[in-house]
């Protein structure tokens, strides 16, 4: 479950930077989310390819840290010009992330949908309480993102720090959860075959004299 609230917060707080903090279009929007697809096209051509032969664990791990990246990068307090510079690879890391389509099936999916719904009221929560912190209001009077608004900008950051945190859990997660996991679709190898003794000659038979 956080692996999918890490990866739908990091969408959902995405859009609100971009469209409500920046006031951005929906169009100048989809156009700054065109990594996230790109991306995530090879990476569905790069995991059919290789999915047969790397560990299920490496992928998650190598998923897992990239989502939680691609957090901590929105979350950081960089300097402006240096934040335009790397939105665009936050929103590629996004992308490598493991999807459910090509790792799980029903059950997966519910937990995925569960967990998005936890992790995002998780941060929403986190984040109101930020801005209302900062506007010295109580949470439910907190209000909307508004362009520009140091407010804003800081509960944003708090809600990306969220989505890291959830992240790096999953990370931890998979680390221990899934460490003797093999490769999907590999047949595990067959035991070795215990070396048979050939019969030993009785000593009657060897003290037997010759006729």
């Amino acid at each position: 479950m956080g692996f999918f609230a890490s990866f739908n917060n990091f969408l959902v707080f995405a859009t609100y930077l971009y469209q409500d903090f920046q006031g951005l279009s929906t169009l100048q929007t989809t156009l700054r989310f065109l990594p996230t697809g790109v991306v995530g096209a090879l990476v569905a051509l790069a995991v059919a390819l290789t999915l047969h032969r790397v560990p299920t664990q490496h992928m998650l791990l190598f998923g897992t840290a990239c989502v939680s990246l691609a957090s901590l990068l929105f979350a950081l307090p960089i300097p402006p010009h240096f934040l335009l510079r790397l939105r665009p690879p936050a929103m590629a890391l996004s992308a490598l992330a493991p999807h459910d389509q090509a790792l799980g099936a029903a059950l997966l999916n519910a937990v995925g949908q569960v967990g998005r719904a936890i992790g995002l009221a998780l941060a929403t929560t986190v984040q109101a309480a930020v801005v209302a912190r900062e506007r010295g209001v109580p949470i439910r009077e907190a209000g909307d993102i508004l362009p520009w608004d140091h407010a804003s900008l800081l509960g944003l950051r708090a809600a990306n720090w969220t989505t890291f945190s959830l992240g790096v859990c999953s990370f931890l997660v998979v680390a221990v959860a899934f460490r003797n996991t093999g490769i999907v679709g590999k047949a595990p190898s067959p035991p070795a075959a215990e070396p048979v003794n050939p019969p030993r000659p009785s000593s009657r038979a060897c003290t037997e004299p010759s006729a």
